[in-house]
């Protein structure tokens, strides 16, 4: 055009020793508002200058032309309409790389922000069949073996009651030494438990084994026993939703020990070395999972009901 034209003159820097290059963005083209000339982009080169200057310093880089559209075949009419909204435009647009990359993306919320996704539980009552001599055998030296056996078959349904109004997931009653127990088996039936067998041991090796298997099955183990009636189905729901943010959760017991474990991982290291009916489970307990270094929610202390003294204990009605 005219303005193109009208800098092919002379080149007043040329004259003046300039040489043939000079930077692509002058220093004085803003300033002095002028346009420059129009320069085709495949002459510009390397290194941010370009060639053959106008004689007023500005220059201006255009873009390379658009490719040329190869004709083709018209496309098949309606083609620009995709899938319908909802589940059918979801399948039609969405890659299988894609939706693995939320998969993915959800862990890794659910892992920093403690258990957005669902953790589900199974709450494992660990139980004696209520024999005489076999059941509450302390309490049985001041009460008598059968009275000792009645009041462990009354608290084994009340526990399994407890877990059943809960509703934080399956129940399983895992019992010693005999599963054929008549109580047992009408316990189980009632509140629709599973029936389990804790095999031999100590109660470290024993509730180890319940709680390495139950999570190798996918859940996360409420372990109580039998002996707190104070355990309500608020404080299993509690004990679930802990479980949503920490690694282990407790209940103490006023005797030093515990009434009831959750567990999201497992470690030995909990069960091995325990002095177990001690009041010292519970502080031993806690070390081992600062050495572990986990985190761990521990709820209200309880009362367990395990010699004469703590009769007292007994929710009004029983004694």
């Amino acid at each position: 055009g005219p303005l193109r034209r009208a800098h092919r003159g002379a080149r007043p820097h040329a004259a003046r020793g300039g040489g043939d290059d000079e930077s692509a963005l002058a220093p004085d083209r803003h300033r002095q508002r002028r346009p420059g000339t129009v320069h085709d982009a495949r002459r510009v080169r390397r290194g941010g200058r370009l060639s053959r200057p106008a004689a007023d310093g500005g220059h201006r880089a255009v873009a390379p032309p658009a490719a040329p559209v190869t004709p083709t075949l018209p496309r098949r009419p309606r083609a620009d309409l995709g899938a319908a909204l909802g589940n059918a435009r979801r399948v039609a647009h969405d890659f299988p790389d894609v939706a693995a990359a939320l998969a993915v993306c959800a862990r890794r919320v659910a892992g920093a922000s403690g258990g957005a996704l669902p953790v589900k539980t199974r709450v494992v009552v660990m139980a004696r069949a209520p024999a005489p001599g076999q059941a509450k055998t302390r309490l049985a030296l001041v009460i008598g073996g059968d009275q000792a056996a009645a009041l462990a078959a009354r608290m084994l349904e009340c526990t399994l009651e407890t877990a059943r109004l809960a509703a934080v997931g399956t129940i399983e009653l895992c019992v010693t030494p005999d599963t054929r127990h008549p109580a047992v088996r009408a316990a189980a039936e009632r509140t629709g438990a599973a029936l389990s067998d804790q095999g031999e041991g100590d109660l470290g090796e024993r509730m180890a084994r319940i709680a390495r298997r139950v999570l190798a099955a996918g859940d996360a183990p409420l372990v109580v026993g039998t002996d707190c009636p104070s355990l309500s189905a608020g404080h299993l729901q509690q004990a679930a939703q802990a479980l949503q943010r920490h690694d282990a959760v407790l209940q103490p017991a006023f005797d030093g020990g515990y009434v009831l474990i959750g567990l999201r991982r497992f470690d030995l290291r909990l069960f091995e070395g325990v002095p177990w009916s001690t009041a010292a489970v519970m502080a031993t307990t806690r070390e081992r999972l600062r050495e572990l270094g986990w985190s761990w929610r521990e709820a209200e202390t309880l009362h367990d009901i395990d010699r004469a003294a703590d009769l007292i204990h007994l929710p009004q009605g029983w004694r």
